[in-house]
């Protein structure tokens, strides 16, 4: 049986159920000279976020990254998505000499899909690059209306607290901080922690405020005059967003 825990926000009651969550992407992979690497997806690719050309590393499209401090596995596996964050004021589109890039070497990335990612050199010669990645994915896992958990895809309904799960929903590694709703305290914000909400329903969006925002929850008010009908609701943090269709019931 599933276990389930109570968090009560304002007077309100969300009934809070885990729910099956997407893992970030990763593994092992080794790159031909001229061929490129999807991230995101995991595949060897046409275009990608970067290409081996044999002397380079090479950032493709929008994606952008730079060579990480430290090296080798176990400093890897330390680097957590709040330090690739933290470094992506440094990061540019410029190639990385394969010179710069020996066994051991960590590099973090901006994905085109707007993702963050780290890369471990294991190989590297004129004809192969092999690496070790990880890539922290965006996701929504589920949305549940107030204290039931029949509104995703079920619906939801204005004047209620929605909750919303998934990963990487707000900046790493932040503590969720329940806002009140009073004017003194200059109620709920409309962005939290690098978060912001916005709903789609037919012509109309509207922008949620916020009750509180961590990396694997969200808790927003859905406004009194929200249209009903199927939309979309769409989470943005840390300079990427992530959609999902909704149904906005009377």
């Amino acid at each position: 049986m599933q276990k389930c825990h109570r968090v009560r926000i304002a007077a309100a009651v969300i009934l809070a159920c885990p729910s099956a969550v997407l893992a970030d992407r990763g593994g092992t992979f080794s790159l031909g000279a001229t061929m490129s690497f999807n991230l995101t997806t995991g595949s060897q690719v046409a275009t990608g976020d970067f290409q081996f050309t044999g002397s380079t590393l090479t950032f493709q499209g929008g994606a952008k990254g730079g060579i990480m401090s430290g090296s080798g596995s176990q400093r890897f596996n330390a680097i957590l998505q709040s330090e690739i964050v933290a470094a992506e004021g440094s990061f540019t589109n410029q190639a990385i000499p394969a010179s710069s890039t020996p066994v051991g070497t960590i590099i973090g990335v901006k994905t085109n899909s707007g993702n963050d990612a780290k890369l471990l050199v294991t190989a590297i010669s004129p004809t192969a690059l092999g690496f070790q990645y990880t890539t922290f994915i965006m996701s929504i896992t589920s949305v549940s209306n107030n204290s039931a958990l029949n509104g995703y895809p079920v619906g939801i309904v204005p004047s209620s607290i929605v909750h919303v799960q998934g990963t990487e929903l707000a900046r790493p590694g932040t503590i969720p901080v329940l806002h009140s709703t009073a004017a003194a305290d200059g109620g709920l914000p409309l962005t939290q922690n690098d978060t912001s909400l916005s709903i789609t329903v037919g012509t109309t969006t509207v922008q949620p405020a916020l009750y509180y925002s961590s990396p694997t929850d969200v808790a927003f008010e859905l406004a009194a005059g929200t249209p009903t009908g199927p939309g979309t609701l769409t989470v943005t943090a840390n300079g990427s967003s992530v959609t999902t269709s909704i149904q906005v019931t009377p």
